[in-house]
């Protein structure tokens, strides 16, 4: 039998987590490449994006634009599930169009 873990074992790695997560933004604070590093680390982009996007910084308005083009989904399985037998379920041609 497998030993669940304690609530002072949990309570410390979500501690670490925590400062972790504080000193990259404080870090983040001064620099504008590292606020964009924590971004992505928070919510990171699906892999076809990548690497084609940029930042653009817009100082007038304090703003951080992501910019990318989207693919064309006509060549592109789009997964939207899961059978029950575990097997991916994808997006059937009309409702790929219905994206694109």
């Amino acid at each position: 039998m497998k030993s669940k873990k304690t609530y002072p074992s949990i309570e410390l790695a979500n501690r670490e987590k925590y400062y972790a997560a504080l000193e990259k933004v404080e870090n983040a604070q001064t620099s504008i490449s590292k606020l964009i590093e924590l971004i992505l680390e928070r919510n990171p982009l699906p892999e076809f994006f990548k690497p084609n996007y940029e930042f653009v910084v817009d100082e007038d308005s304090d703003l951080i634009k992501l910019q990318f083009e989207f693919p064309d989904y006509k060549e592109i399985s789009i997964p939207i599930g899961t059978y029950n037998n575990g097997n991916t379920k994808y997006a059937s041609q009309a409702a790929q169009k219905e994206t694109g």
